[in-house]
């Protein structure tokens, strides 16, 4: 009986994801922004069976000439995806699997996180506010936007990890390291505003050390936390950050994707009309913001609820109710235009392009506020089964009030084929989103410029033997006089040539890469490989690794609660 009791809410937890991802079971798939995922899952597939670890180039994207968008783009998700069509699953199939995990992680995290602040029929609450939040919905079905509701999943175990440690130092510092790399690795935008969340609770704590005089555990978790997350993601956001200036990346700053067209209005986030379109300057958006109203009622009463409390008890209101709320707030006050003096002076602002990203973290701490209303349910409602009745209430009325924005616009009948397909790959879905080709390649302009062939040469070469694979090319030719071999690869720092055993500096013909033969047998040899970035990268996120195996070591008899 108390396994069945320690089992049950994370079932009912799970089964409340159902209504959330049912409709990823339906035949074909669906319109979104991004309409790029099944493609992205099927290349970082590829790569990873071609040998390549840490993915960072795929070769079909990019107009055929390839680029390396993992080592821009948080991969996490996407190898998640790849595994299962490196299993011989469809890309479909594992696009899907790829959003479901992603719906189920949040509900399942949030729920730990809640459980720890207010307890199991807290958690249960916080739980289905945070999965049924219309945002979510946007995120899934009208967006796309998978790596955003992957940070939105990992992102309750940072925290979680923090208030961990108190407790169980190692168990604690684990979790709440591999949160923040999770949220790292799974969307950068995300990443920079948690870790800004971070750097805010370091201050906050410094203050009640300088002011208290007295040591922190907090403190040192906090700093443990941020250091060790960037750590075991240190391989991707290294190369990412001092390697972005070799790609076209800085349009994302230009035109439509500027922040200042794209704040959100008071009354927006409160309630706006349901659509599946994009965002747009002033009140022309098409899709909505709204946080969610029962959200924002039951966070109000719970703030309300902490407030009499502590008048009737004459003590200082609920700490954590009170930075929840501030948190919210902050949150709200961000995306408003209002706040546009601070989007100015913060560097590298632009790279956020929206300012509504921040209701992913609006979300979060309206969440983890709901949860509270079971605890002042308990303290002013003395009847056992009216509490639980309006628990269950509360979260029937909100799977009943938002399950309608899970849904697609509509189904289409793509099969795998429509994102596989080589020339599909190489024109339709390139255009997509060719942000990381490399700085000076030149985009091709119609269909006829495209890569559909791994290399061209001069007519007195021919190819004797050859072998392609998305990071690597080898073929051995024979040249009556000196020739030219031009691989159809975008040249990026990383690609190296090897003529004869001998390493040779690549010649670059309108950003591809050039090879020039003399006469003779000649074997070339094409790789990408680490840049002394990508290497130390590497490194670090090996030791980060280390550092987490050595805490699971002394964890000892350590349970989690």
């Amino acid at each position: 009986m108390g396994l069945f009791k320690k089992i049950l809410p994370w079932v009912i937890v799970l089964v409340l994801t159902l209504p959330i991802i049912w409709p990823l079971f339906h035949n074909g798939y669906f319109p979104m922004h991004d309409d790029t995922q099944p493609t992205r899952v099927f290349e970082m597939a590829k790569a990873l069976k071609d040998g390549q670890f840490p993915v960072r180039w795929v070769s079909d994207l990019g107009y055929g000439f390839g680029y390396p968008i993992f080592n821009f783009y948080a991969p996490l998700p996407y190898y998640f995806g790849a595994l299962w069509i490196v299993i011989e699953i469809s890309a479909l199939t594992a696009t899907k699997m790829m959003f479901g995990m992603g719906i189920i992680l949040s509900g399942l995290t949030m729920y730990l996180l809640a459980k720890k602040l207010w307890g199991i029929m807290g958690g249960i609450v916080s739980a289905v506010f945070y999965l049924y939040a219309p945002y979510h919905a946007v995120q899934i079905y009208v967006r796309g936007a998978v790596g955003e509701y992957w940070a939105y999943g990992f992102l309750p175990l940072i925290f979680l990890g923090i208030l961990e440690t108190k407790n169980k130092l190692y168990s604690g510092l684990i979790i709440g390291s591999i949160g923040f790399a999770g949220v790292i690795l799974s969307h950068n935008i995300s990443a920079i505003i948690a870790a800004g969340f971070l750097f805010l609770w370091i201050i906050f704590e410094l203050i009640k050390l300088i002011t208290k005089s007295k040591n922190n555990n907090f403190l040192y978790s906090i700093l443990t936390v941020f250091v060790l997350g960037l750590g075991i993601s240190a391989f991707f956001w290294l190369p990412a950050l001092t390697e972005s200036k070799y790609t076209q990346v800085s349009s994302l700053q230009t035109g439509t994707n500027n922040y200042r067209e794209h704040f959100v209005y008071i009354d927006q986030l409160w309630n706006w009309p349901w659509g599946y379109g994009g965002s747009a300057s002033e009140r022309a958006d098409g899709m909505s913001f709204k946080i969610g109203k029962l959200s924002l009622i039951l966070g109000l009463v719970v703030f309300i609820g902490f407030f009499a409390k502590s008048l009737m008890r004459k003590k200082i209101i609920s700490l954590r109710v009170i930075l929840f709320l501030a948190a919210f707030l902050l949150t709200v006050f961000m995306m408003l235009p209002v706040s546009l003096v601070v989007w100015e002076i913060i560097p590298f602002a632009g790279y956020v392009q929206y300012p509504w990203r921040f209701l992913v973290f609006s979300l979060f701490f309206i969440s983890c506020l709901c949860g509270g209303i079971f605890f002042i349910i308990n303290q002013f409602i003395h009847i056992k089964y009216f509490r639980k009745g309006t628990i269950l209430f509360l979260i029937i009325a909100t799977v009943f009030l938002n399950v309608k924005y899970f849904q697609p616009q509509n189904f289409n009948f793509k099969n795998d084929k429509d994102y596989t397909d080589d020339k599909k790959i190489k024109w339709d879905i390139s255009k997509i989103s060719d942000e990381y080709l490399p700085r000076y390649f030149p985009k091709p302009q119609t269909i006829e410029d495209i890569a559909l062939k791994n290399y061209s040469l001069t007519d007195d070469i021919i190819v004797k033997q050859s072998e392609f694979k998305s990071n690597f090319a080898k073929i051995d030719v024979s040249s009556v006089n000196q020739g030219q071999v031009v691989f159809n690869r975008a040249y990026f720092p990383g690609w190296y040539v090897v003529l004869d055993q001998q390493q040779v500096k690549p010649e670059i013909l309108n950003g591809i890469i050039k090879v020039s033969v003399p006469n003779g047998e000649h074997q070339i040899t094409l790789y990408f490989d680490n840049t002394s970035v990508r290497f130390w990268g590497n490194v670090i996120s090996i030791i980060s690794m280390a550092v987490i195996f050595f805490f699971c070591m002394r964890i000892n008899k350590e349970k989690f609660s």
